[in-house]
């Protein structure tokens, strides 16, 4: 007896609890692994970028009011997303990898996937506003300006957010998961929210999430590159906009929330020169707000 006791002691102190008062508590599993802690840090410089190259490109566009354009303002319906996703999704997913331990509860636990479910449906919408944008600039450039406003385009960005919500609240709704959250847990300080899906659902959300975004985006940019080869010299002043068509190939969710803006850094010169005007201070001058970002063309 004395020798069993000898041995228990230290097998209890290998282990510690998420909630040490609470009898039904997980165990706490905090990974410290070197590959763990490279993990760790490589994600959290990326949510970091995530927050901050987003949010150079949604002051860019709020501010400078020669960016107040309609294709501009998708870019900051998807760069509002992005932002979200770096602020509140991606610091979330990296806790959860360095800790096994989750604290805020049940309600919060399903929320958040909730909430990350929002932010993927209102990226992937404001992707296809981009294609339909493009699409409509080069193949009816002449009636562009008149068909495509800012009025209209701010319309069809608060309706793609608020379909976004609608639908993933009515899927959740549905399952049984939004107002009855089943949080499958075998002990207290676990996040793992599970729902029972039916085989409808799992083919709607497919086609709805991922199948029927994706054609669109190919189709209409692949529209775009024959209409654009064949009226090369008509559409010359909007050409540098196709260029979203990497975006299409590079969609990555979380990942994706971070490359968005290095695209436009690379192919839009108008949000280089408005992050030099942040950089240096000059966007808190009078008159910034009216500053010529755009190359003229002679």
């Amino acid at each position: 007896k004395v020798m069993n006791s000898v041995t228990y002691l230290p097998h209890i102190a290998l282990f510690q609890y998420c909630f040490p008062g609470n009898n039904a508590s997980c165990r706490k599993q905090v990974r410290s692994d070197p590959a763990y802690i490279f993990l760790f840090i490589f994600l959290s410089c990326i949510s970091v970028c995530t927050v901050i190259l987003n949010l150079l490109v949604i002051i860019s566009i709020s501010h400078f009011k020669q960016l107040h354009t309609p294709t501009n303002l998708l870019i900051l319906s998807l760069a509002a997303a992005d932002l979200l996703v770096g602020m509140f999704v991606m610091p979330v997913k990296i806790t959860q990898l360095r800790d096994s331990c989750w604290y805020l509860g049940d309600l919060a636990c399903c929320f958040s996937e909730i909430i990350n479910g929002c932010l993927t449906a209102a990226s992937l919408c404001s992707l296809v506003l981009i294609a339909v944008d493009r699409y409509i600039a080069v193949s009816d450039p002449l009636h562009y300006p008149t068909r495509i406003t800012v009025c209209k385009t701010s319309l069809f960005i608060v309706l793609a957010w608020s379909i976004s919500v609608m639908y993933i609240t009515i899927f959740y709704y549905f399952n049984d998961h939004l107002l009855q959250s089943q949080v499958i847990t075998s002990c207290y300080g676990e996040c793992v929210c599970v729902m029972s899906l039916k085989h409808f659902w799992v083919i709607v959300d497919l086609v709805v999430s991922f199948i029927a975004p994706c054609c669109i985006i190919l189709i209409l940019y692949s529209i775009i590159f024959q209409v654009a080869r064949r009226q090369a010299k008509a559409v010359k002043a909007m050409k540098k906009g196709t260029s979203l068509f990497l975006t299409v190939f590079g969609w990555l969710q979380f990942i994706n929330s971070s490359v968005n803006p290095l695209i436009y850094a690379i192919f839009y010169s108008w949000f280089r020169a408005s992050v030099k005007y942040i950089v240096t201070c000059r966007i808190f001058e009078p008159s910034s707000s009216r500053s010529n970002l755009l190359p003229d063309h002679s």
